[in-house]
């Protein structure tokens, strides 16, 4: 996957068209379980940010109407890019097994968090928050984030969100429903993907309408990538062709544009949104769309199935924003001791070492395009099959001819520095695992190595 090589990142404008401007922007809430019996208390919740936090301030104590909020306070400091409320209550019953933590679902009560995200860089300031509630107290066992309603468990805290060199990954700001219809008719109406949490990011939800059942996977990952990219770069104007990946162009409509063409029981069609009384699903939302609409049998905007089929078929790479390729890079160097630890111990079982490996470890590593441009934008980045590791350098052979530095050929051996990954992954026969998941990494390590010892 390049970075950017066409020029697509429009860092100089940032503005938005009128089509996908939020009326305001949704605040993201944040609720974090209190492991004690007794309900914190106003005084010891800023006593704790008090001392955890350099210049922090209560601005306000605001008088709650419910009598099961003991407290509600308004508070900034340094991490927050907005002032934040903050507040207690009663934790809900947690489902068994809904945390995977026997302490999470035994806890009585629960602190929230609710404040704006920077609109620039939504990420960093989502992870700030989530930093600022969980940081100062360290037996909290995991954060719900109601925007997504996913569960932010108290390892991966530690392990993404708490280190100032590492990032979570992007699409933790959103989550992806799917919907399909009842087809006992034996006519697909497809299945409608859609966006939670791009409002929070000042961003329209994102949506893809009619989709095959075979082609939902890629679908999915078509709209986590079309996500990532319009948290970084500008969006499109709507019906403007929108270039995502080499020959690869779709188009963002108003769901609006869109609805009104299908079909009753097709699944996002206007009966289904009307359900919902909040609203969720109308406002400022953008359907993708094919790169031009269908003519017949009459001029309407229909689903990308030519560019899905084309991802579920490895024959398109999706670009991917400078901005977001530097956040890979920044957890992959990150997670450099833990997958050179998992390395050692998988090199029994590896290429070099088996006729018939059980792992293979890769690596992405950048390289200036042979251009003579020095930037950061003109790196390709290419992935190696890890030979050898030495302290902060690597041995790998290529596995592909680059296509913008071709006097490298596939097959050949060299020697990099941990500064130029961007990317790795451990391959197993179960799946594949990145440097966004280290719990996962050790759990693929122990699976291989067990099997292995088993079949001994």
């Amino acid at each position: 996957m390049h970075d950017d090589p066409l020029g697509l990142n429009r860092p100089e404008s940032q503005s938005i068209s009128e089509a996908w401007r939020l009326p305001e922007q949704e605040p993201t809430n944040l609720i974090a379980l209190w492991p004690d019996a007794h309900a914190p208390t106003q005084p010891e919740i800023v006593a704790a940010l008090e001392n955890h936090w350099d210049h922090f301030e209560l601005l306000e104590e605001i008088d709650a109407d419910d009598p099961n909020i003991p407290w509600t306070i308004i508070v900034n400091a340094p991490p927050l890019h907005q002032p934040a409320v903050m507040w207690c209550e009663p934790a809900r019953k947690l489902s068994p097994g809904e945390l995977d933590d026997p302490r999470a679902e035994a806890c009585p009560w629960s602190i929230g968090v609710e404040s704006l995200l920077d609109h620039d860089d939504p990420l960093e300031s989502f992870r700030k928050l989530a930093c600022f509630l969980a940081a100062p107290f360290e037996d909290i066992p995991g954060i719900l984030d109601v925007n997504t309603t996913g569960w932010i468990q108290r390892s991966r805290i530690v392990e993404q969100f708490l280190p100032e060199k590492n990032v979570p990954p992007t699409d933790v700001l959103w989550i992806i429903h799917a919907v399909s219809a009842n087809d006992d008719d034996n006519g697909n109406r497809g299945t409608w993907l859609h966006t939670h949490g791009m409002w929070r990011c000042g961003r329209p939800e994102l949506e893809i309408l009619q989709v095959e059942r075979s082609l939902i996977s890629a679908a999915g990952q078509l709209l986590n990538d079309i996500a990532e990219r319009i948290i970084d770069d500008p969006l499109p104007e709507p019906g403007e062709s929108f270039l995502v990946g080499k020959n690869l162009s779709v188009t963002l409509m108003p769901w609006q544009d869109v609805v009104v063409n299908l079909a009753d029981g097709t699944p996002g069609n206007m009966t289904d949104r009307n359900q919902d009384d909040s609203g969720t699903h109308l406002g400022v939302r953008a359907v993708i769309c094919a790169d031009l609409p269908q003519d017949e049998p009459r001029n309407e905007w229909v689903w990308p199935k030519d560019a899905i089929e084309r991802l579920e078929n490895d024959e398109a790479v999706i670009y991917r924003s400078t901005r977001a390729t530097r956040r890979s890079a920044m957890q992959a160097q990150y997670t450099w001791g833990e997958l050179t630890s998992a390395f050692l111990k998988l090199r029994p079982y590896l290429p070099s070492k088996l006729e018939k490996p059980r792992a293979v470890v890769l690596l992405k590593v950048a390289f200036p395009c042979e251009t003579g441009d020095t930037s950061e934008a003109s790196a390709e980045h290419v992935w190696f099959e890890a030979l050898n590791f030495e302290g902060d350098r690597a041995e790998g052979k290529l596995l592909n001819t680059p296509k913008f530095n071709p006097s490298m050929k596939k097959d050949e051996v060299r020697w990099f520095d941990r500064r130029q990954i961007s990317d790795w992954m451990l391959q197993t026969k179960t799946g594949e695992v990145g440097p966004d998941n280290i719990l996962a990494l050790w759990r693929a390590v122990d699976d291989v190595t067990s099997s292995q010892e088993s079949e001994s």
